[in-house]
């Protein structure tokens, strides 16, 4: 992780569009959901 995404992550918004792009991208792994 960046500093600037650890920055970014603070923000409500933010860490809900990273959430939502970690969960696309390891649903097509074979796992659903978010990491945490």
């Amino acid at each position: 992780m960046t500093q600037q995404v650890q920055r970014a992550a603070k923000d409500p918004a933010t860490r809900r569009k990273l959430t939502e792009a970690v969960s696309q991208f390891r649903g097509k792994g074979g796992r659903g959901g978010a990491p945490r």
